[in-house]
């Protein structure tokens, strides 16, 4: 606060008030300024990412009467995702003690954590990753009832006996833990992997799951920048 929140640059402290109850909520998450040593990420330019959020978010407050909510967890400056989207709600924090190391499905993870107490009265949440606009999501979420819900576009990676993508994901908040816990790149075990595990061991246990149709996405550059997106 001494320096203005670095002239503007910083978000500073917000509460955070709830979202409204409903059957599905969204949230976005996004990292406007990605730490330096996060894996498997090429795309730092801020305002490049700060746009990217922005235009995916101005798309989904247009497009979904569903409660929407964003969290960002590298507490940049917000005014252009909230001119975006002026209904939507925030939770912004910087995370300070995550590990790098582990890869960003671990800060991810810690991030849709922090944004819970926002979404406690959504019976279920469907978590996107921010920069990626999902065509048509409404009518999507209209044909789904389960827990868990997955994608079913088969994932660039390869792992072990399995993976799942992990940019779409759609869940009851009590199971975040069992479905995304645990991931460390470092070890080999990145969100996808976790993903898979928490998947299978919740549907022996007696979850409802299901799988979402393929997603058509506005064509979007991954975080990689390998690959132009227009499905998940």
């Amino acid at each position: 606060a001494g320096h203005d929140f670095d002239g503007g640059d910083c978000e500073p402290p917000v509460s955070n008030e709830e979202a409204p109850a409903a059957d599905w909520c969204i949230l976005l998450t996004a990292t406007v300024c990605p730490p330096s040593a996060m894996t498997h990420t090429v795309l730092r330019d801020a305002v490049a990412r700060r746009r990217d959020y922005a235009s995916s978010l101005e798309s989904y407050a247009a497009s979904s009467k569903r409660p929407l909510v964003v969290v960002e967890n590298s507490g940049a400056a917000l005014d252009e995702l909230r001119k975006a989207a002026p209904s939507a709600h925030f939770v912004s924090f910087t995370d300070d003690e995550v590990d790098a190391s582990k890869g960003k499905g671990h800060a991810e993870h810690r991030a849709i954590r922090r944004a819970l107490p926002t979404l406690a009265r959504c019976r279920r949440i469907v978590k996107i990753t921010g920069r990626y606009f999902v065509e048509g999501l409404d009518a999507v979420l209209d044909t789904v009832d389960a827990d868990i819900v997955v994608q079913s576009t088969p994932s660039p990676w390869s792992l072990g006996d399995g993976v799942l993508r992990s940019e779409v994901i759609g869940f009851n908040a009590t199971l975040l833990d069992s479905l995304l816990g645990g991931q460390d790149e470092s070890r080999g075990r990145p969100a996808e992997r976790a993903l898979f595990e928490g998947f299978q061991k919740l549907e022996r246990s007696g979850r409802t799951v299901a799988r979402f149709p393929p997603l058509k996405v506005r064509p979007t550059r991954n975080a990689e920048q390998s690959t132009v997106v227009s499905e998940l």
